[in-house]
């Protein structure tokens, strides 16, 4: 036996005495370790599950919290970017667990993506009336203030109309009814964006389903949530009624789009589970908190509502409503509608004030207000409307036109912008001109009625052209369009029609204006009026508080006549210029005219001009003259009226030959050497001269004895 083996003898002893000495660990049976696994799997299950749960309704409040807040975000745009967090009006969601941070970074980066949100406030009323709006001689109007005779159309916007929102990548205008959602937000930003977002969104959950396995659906669910908040729509795809979409495509095509909905469709299961669970949790808020408007619809709502105020005080009002407009742009200084509002109660103040230097400021407001970069085209047009009125009032005729011209450049097939130009071309004496405007504005439009009644107008009294202008102005009439029904139309028309022999015509279109309010009577016809003064066609010197003037004057009748005699053959007496003439020779000679002394003329009639200068309400007549008037042989001058029912006309009689007489009305009389006759010319009123020699009188104007001096001082001359 080799020493080896007693050697292992002993360790093997050695062995068993260590082992002895040891406490004894029996082992676990068998059944009893395969319970407790089976028991401690159960549990670790369930501790799963439950974690699950909680974890997928974290995540999911977690992401409402930050689609809410990005809406708000996206609202406030406006006035600056804040803070996802800042911007929450309710309580946090819980913190995110470190997994989950990663996605939600990604989602911070995209939300801080700058993106233009602009309110407009939309226009609503009629397109902008072509009425002619400034009174003068050469053109006419019935209007006594020089106010203009357009019909206004007031932005009344309304806070519940369509926000636009205008996206920078897309170029296009998104209308929506209700808060802007941040899925429809960022859906909104590009086409691109949105398809190559869905594509992401499919490669992701390819490489979901690979990686997890079958037993951990309930967690796939969870993380195939989580990556659906990288474009935010996949979890709102069921839950969140999508608002309307209208994307404009240039002016005038509109196209309606449907929005995608991004990854409904690759995660039926996550989709269905995460919208279950949104609109759990979006039906247990309270309405207050689903529902709460954001800073800048209040903005908003509010600059709406001060405007509709201050422009209720406007007509009333106007320092208020002048003072309400500038605090408005003091908040928002590119509103057009506040900025116009500014302009109308400024061109309020100046017909209260009589004051040039604020026609001046109102003007300046309305090209204000043209030059603004958002402003409408209708409140474009409007205020270049009434900024011309308000120049041409000023006569700064030449001013207007310019302006007239570059709205017309501007706005290239707007006709009614060239009408107007063609009414700026009246005012200033150039008929011509205007013709032309009218004529292409015809040939855009054939029946365009304002176009028509100015065209007739000029072919009646530029061109005598009686038929073409009774056809125009016909037809303008007929067609009832803003501007047409004037008093200067009808009274021509039915001048044209009397003057081709078709009386009762004419008369008929007398009482269709005396109907339309545009004329007082059928014989009295004027068109700048003062409303309450006494009408009759004849009166007496005792009916008015001249008769002692006029005895002065009748006392003086001789001298009168033999400078006027010495005068005839002077080329101070002109033809009579207004186209009153149907045959003959009549010629006048000038002293006074719109209450002005006329120099020259009283130095050659000296004795005249001094007896008249005695008598103030007629030296000083605004709407009136003092003229030799001399009339030959065969002269008729067609039935007429005066402008204006402002005066009266007193004639003195200085050579008074036989067969010479004059209708007012149905009156008719003669003249008196030595006496005056005096009628209201605002009357229809009609001369013949069947005699074989000249008649000679002396016409003097004065103020209506129902005029006060106030109006007297401020009404405009004639």
């Amino acid at each position: 036996m080799s020493d080896r083996e007693p050697r292992s003898r002993r360790k093997r002893k050695a062995a068993q005495e260590k082992a002895a000495l040891e406490p004894t660990v029996h082992p676990k049976l068998p059944s009893e370790k395969e319970t407790s696994k089976g028991s401690r799997t159960e549990e670790d299950v369930q501790e799963r599950r439950s974690s699950t749960v909680k974890i997928a309704f974290v995540l999911v409040f977690t992401a409402l919290g930050f689609a809410l807040a990005a809406v708000i975000f996206s609202l406030y745009g406006v006035t600056g970017h804040r803070d996802a967090d800042d911007s929450l009006v309710y309580p946090q969601a819980e913190p995110l667990y470190e997994d989950d941070i990663a996605v939600q970074n990604e989602i911070n980066e995209f939300l801080d993506r700058p993106v233009s949100v602009e309110e407009n406030y939309a226009t609503v009323g009629n397109a902008p009336s072509e009425s002619s709006s400034s009174s003068q001689v050469l053109y006419g109007s019935a209007d006594e203030s020089h106010a203009s005779a357009e019909n206004t159309v007031e932005i009344q916007p309304s806070m519940s109309e369509p926000v636009a929102v205008e996206m920078t990548h897309a170029e296009s205008v998104v209308t929506v009814d209700a808060p802007i959602p941040v899925h429809t937000v960022i859906e909104s930003e590009s086409r691109e964006l949105l398809y190559e977002d869905s594509s992401e969104t499919e490669a992701s959950a390819v490489q979901l389903e690979s990686l997890l396995s079958t037993e951990e659906s309930a967690v796939a669910d969870e993380v195939s949530i989580a990556a659906h908040l990288e474009i935010e729509t996949s979890s709102f795809s069921e839950s969140t009624p999508r608002a309307d979409v209208t994307t404009h495509q240039g002016d005038d095509e509109i196209i309606p789009t449907t929005l995608v909905q991004a990854g409904g469709s690759d995660f039926p299961e996550a989709s269905h589970a995460s919208s279950a669970t949104v609109e759990s949790v979006v039906e247990s808020l309270p309405s207050t908190f689903q529902e709460e408007p954001s800073e800048a619809d209040a903005q908003g709502e509010s600059i709406e509502r001060h405007l509709e105020e201050a422009e209720e005080l406007l007509e009333k009002f106007p320092e208020k409503a002048l003072a309400q407009f500038n605090s408005i742009l003091g908040t928002d200084s590119l509103n057009p509608r506040a900025t116009y509002g500014k302009g109308r109660a400024l061109e309020k103040l100046a017909e209260i004030k009589k004051s040039n230097a604020i026609v001046e400021d109102a003007i300046k407001a309305y090209l204000d207000t043209m030059s603004l970069p958002k402003v409408p085209n209708e409140l474009y047009l409007e205020a270049g409307k009434r900024c011309a009125d308000r120049m041409r009032f000023l006569g700064a005729y030449k001013r207007a036109l310019r302006l007239q011209l570059e709205m017309s450049e501007k706005l290239p097939e707007n006709v009614g912008v060239k009408n107007q130009i063609a009414v700026s071309y009246l005012m200033m004496g150039r008929g011509k001109e205007a013709a032309k405007v009218l004529e292409e504005v015809l040939q855009r439009d054939k029946e365009n009625g304002f176009a028509k009644v100015h065209y007739g107008f000029i072919l009646k009294t530029e061109r005598n052209d009686m038929e073409g202008a009774i056809k125009y102005m016909r037809e303008g009439i007929a067609t009832k369009e803003p501007g047409v029904t004037d008093g200067r139309f009808y009274f021509h028309l039915g001048d044209a029609l009397a003057r081709t022999g078709r009386a009762k015509e004419a008369e008929a279109v007398y009482k269709e204006g005396v109907k339309e309010g545009l004329f007082f009577s059928v014989y009295q016809r004027s068109l700048y009026n003062v409303r309450g003064l006494k009408a009759q066609p004849w009166w007496r010197a005792g009916e008015t508080p001249y008769a002692a003037s006029i005895r002065e004057l009748e006392r003086n009748w001789k001298e009168i006549r033999d400078e006027a005699i010495s005068l005839m053959d002077d080329r101070g007496f002109l033809p009579e210029s207004e186209n009153l003439r149907d045959t003959g020779d009549w010629r006048q000679f000038e002293m006074f005219s719109r209450g002005r002394k006329l120099d020259q003329n009283c130095q050659r009639a000296p004795k005249t001009c001094a007896l008249v200068s005695k008598i103030p309400d007629a030296a000083n007549c605004k709407r009136g003259q003092v003229k030799f008037s001399i009339m030959h042989p065969g002269t008729h001058v067609w039935a007429h009226t005066g402008p204006t029912n402002c005066r009266l006309r007193a004639h003195l009689g200085l050579v008074v030959p036989p067969k010479v007489r004059i209708r007012v009305a149905n009156d008719t009389r003669t003249w008196k050497v030595g006496k005056f006759i005096i009628f209201d010319d605002s009357f229809e009123h009609e001369v013949w001269h069947e005699g074989e020699s000249f008649r000679l009188v002396l016409i003097m104007d004065l103020w209506h004895p129902d005029l006060t001096p106030h109006q007297k001082a401020t009404l405009a001359p004639i």
